[in-house]
């Protein structure tokens, strides 16, 4: 598959991700990929592993079941803002995916938004500690990033090891900072399926390599909590994390999750690190269209479709 082909094909699943509430036919998306339907068709099934109207129907429900943990939205609105004509056609969708319905879902998995601890909680010993959520603007500008898919706990520390020698090489600024953005939610999304971009900070107009790819992180107003700790204590963290900043933001989105590091490398074998939690409230800014996502590769590289989704 050529260069080409595979920018057409993350225009298409751009445009997929950013008009989930609307019609998303396959005639569409071939158009956006310049492609013909049938061409389209094969190529996005033989890049993603998912047929096109398959890749669209997780991407809705997925969005819905996140949506029904975070929201006080009524089922009918979550499933006309995820694309589905009408209560009964989601309903069903719901319980074949994820076998109850959305109702019990909600019952079942709604996250608590409470600021403070129980009073078990408060007596249990913890391995890390957890700042009071603040409403902040993260404004970070252009990414160097290397994609991993798959679960979270396998990410590769090593990772940001060589985005800093590669930025070294290029004799960009020392001054980085190291990121890490979760764009799904683990027990929504297979963790097969799961997106995790390991990053630095570049100057803008900065151009990827391989796979190292650059793009603008849009600007967002987040609610942000600082924890300290090992890494290895992140998940268990994240529960009371977000419990934390539904209390200071109702009308949280939660993704994509912004981890921002206060160190220069990542070593799981340290005990204490710092790292602020970025949990988006809404989008500040966009910096590129759903038409043409702004980001860039060297002209003799060859992008990963994924890596534009």
């Amino acid at each position: 598959m050529t260069v080409g082909d595979e920018a057409a094909l993350a225009r298409a699943a751009w445009h997929a991700h950013a008009h989930l509430d609307g019609p998303l036919p396959l005639e569409t998306l071939a158009q956006v990929a310049g492609l013909s339907p049938h061409h389209f068709h094969r190529r996005f099934r033989d890049s993603f592993g998912e047929a096109p109207a398959a890749y669209v129907r997780r991407l809705r429900l997925e969005r819905a079941a996140w949506r029904l943990q975070l929201h006080t939205d009524s089922i009918l609105a979550i499933a006309l803002d995820c694309g589905f004509r009408d209560h009964e056609t989601f309903s069903r969708a719901f319980r074949s995916r994820y076998g109850t319905s959305p109702r019990a879902y909600r019952q079942s998995r709604r996250l608590p938004a409470r600021a403070q601890p129980s009073r078990e909680e408060a007596e249990i010993q913890l391995d890390y500690s957890l700042s009071p959520t603040r409403i902040r603007s993260l404004q970070v500008g252009t990414i160097a990033f290397i994609r991993h898919t798959g679960p979270y706990e396998t990410v590769d520390p090593s990772l940001w090891s060589v985005l800093d020698a590669w930025a070294e090489k290029r004799g960009l600024p020392s001054e980085r900072v190291l990121l890490g953005i979760g764009h799904d939610a683990p027990g929504i999304t297979a963790p097969e399926h799961l997106r995790f971009d390991a990053a630095v900070t570049v100057p803008p107009g900065t151009a990827g390599e391989g796979r190292i790819m650059t793009a603008a992180l849009p600007a967002y107003r987040c609610a942000v909590a600082t924890h300290v700790g090992s890494y290895a204590t992140l998940p268990d963290a994240y529960p009371k994390i977000f419990g934390q900043a539904l209390a200071a933001a109702p009308d949280l989105v939660g993704l994509p999750v912004i981890e921002v590091y206060d160190e220069q490398t990542i070593s799981l074998d340290r005990k204490v690190s710092r790292t602020e939690i970025h949990l988006p409230i809404r989008q500040l800014q966009m910096p590129w269209t759903t038409k043409e996502p702004h980001l860039t590769h060297a002209a003799s590289s060859k992008p990963s479709a994924d890596c534009l989704t």
